[in-house]
């Protein structure tokens, strides 16, 4: 009874609860950043847009990179991506390849 005479106690809780779920997405946005980083070395499977975002498939896994890379990138292209346990790209390497100019071998031209 005594928690249906506090003036804003419904506030109170739905504040909290709000702070907590930020807090904890915060903590997941955080972990995803610290190593050990994923790492794979081959073509680009494939590419696919899902809800705004944009994906290249490799082996696999579709990770998510920004839209510049996405279509600068071609599928087929030799590629060494690192990238977090939530499949967030951080660095992607092109390679040449042996019938084109490809890439300069460093982070996106």
């Amino acid at each position: 009874m005594a928690h249906s005479t506090l003036p804003g106690g419904k506030f109170k809780r739905l504040s909290f609860s709000l702070i907590r779920e930020a807090f904890s997405r915060w903590i997941r946005e955080q972990t995803d950043l610290v190593p050990p980083y994923k790492y794979y070395e081959g073509e680009v499977w494939g590419k696919h847009v899902e809800s705004g975002l944009f994906y290249l498939e490799l082996d696999g896994e579709a990770v998510e990179v920004d839209s510049v890379t996405y279509s600068v990138l071609e599928v087929g292209e030799a590629v060494k991506v690192r990238y977090t346990r939530r499949l967030r790209a951080i660095s992607i390497d092109r390679f040449p390849t042996n019938g084109g100019n490809g890439g300069s071998g460093g982070l996106l031209d």
